[in-house]
């Protein structure tokens, strides 16, 4: 049986108004209340890369989860620092995973979430984890 031991991400603490992308194109606060229900979003810092907010990911992971046992590491972002190397590979390495450890990553945006679930569970059941 395969199954999700722990889950765990990185937001940015960096928040910034959406009103001022609603002024921009001409919509009042109340469209972005009623209709988009975001009023603000999440910027890196500039110190921040994907990778260092993969790591503070697995920060908190650890807490959930043996980093010693995962058997396969997959990244969904839409924005990865490199194409080459893949962002899974550096935090392979970065994370110090034993070599038999699988790593890939998807380029996916707003839907990456729920097709990375669909993915993750079709590799992990088509190659015996």
């Amino acid at each position: 049986m395969i199954g999700i031991v722990g889950i765990a991400g990185y937001i940015p603490e960096n928040r910034v108004s959406n009103n001022a992308l609603a002024k921009e194109y001409g919509l009042e606060e109340k469209f972005l209340h009623d209709k988009i229900g975001v009023l603000n979003h999440s910027i890196m810092d500039k110190s921040e890369t994907a990778l260092t907010m993969c790591l503070k990911a697995f920060e908190e992971l650890k807490h959930q989860v043996n980093i010693e046992k995962i058997d396969v590491v997959a990244v969904i972002t839409q924005n990865p620092d490199y194409n080459v190397p893949h962002l899974s590979a550096l935090l392979h390495k970065e994370l110090g995973l034993d070599k038999n450890t699988a790593c890939f990553d998807v380029s996916l945006g707003c839907s990456g979430y729920v097709y990375g679930f669909s993915i993750f569970q079709s590799f992990l059941l088509c190659n015996g984890f």
